[in-house]
C-alpha cells in the first residue's frame, strides 16, 4: 500500500509541477520495485504493466529528454493503469498482494 502511495505521490509531483530528472527517476525506481516484485511473486498483470511504464518513462529520464503534452497524456494513462491493476489487486486477500503492497 505505501508503494502505491508513494508511486501516486511521485506522479502527482511530476504533472503538477513540471517535468523535472530526479523525480522521474524516483519514480522509475518506484516502478522497478513494482516490477521485480510482481516478477517474484508471478503477478502477469502488474508486472506487464509496470514494465511498459518503466521502460516508457526510462526513454526520457535515460536520454534526459521533456515529454509533450501527449507523452505526459501516455504516461498518465500507463500510472493510471498500474494503480488499476494494483488497486485490484489490494482487494484479494492474498499473502502474496500484502507483501507487494507493503
Amino acid at each position: 500500500r505505501e508503494r502505491c502511495l508513494v508511486r501516486e505521490r511521485r506522479w502527482q509531483t511530476l504533472a503538477q509541477n513540471g517535468w523535472e530528472q530526479a523525480a522521474a527517476r524516483k519514480l522509475g525506481d518506484e516502478v522497478d520495485q513494482i516490477a521485480i516484485t510482481s516478477e517474484r511473486l508471478g503477478l502477469d498483470d502488474v508486472n506487464t504493466s509496470a514494465l511498459e511504464l518503466e521502460a516508457y518513462l526510462c526513454s526520457f529520464v535515460d536520454d534526459h529528454l521533456l515529454p509533450n503534452a501527449r507523452d505526459l497524456t501516455r504516461l498518465a494513462d500507463m500510472v493510471n493503469r498500474l494503480g488499476n491493476v494494483l488497486t485490484d489487486l489490494s482487494a484479494t486477500a492474498t499473502a502474496e498482494v500484502h507483501s507487494l503492497l507493503t
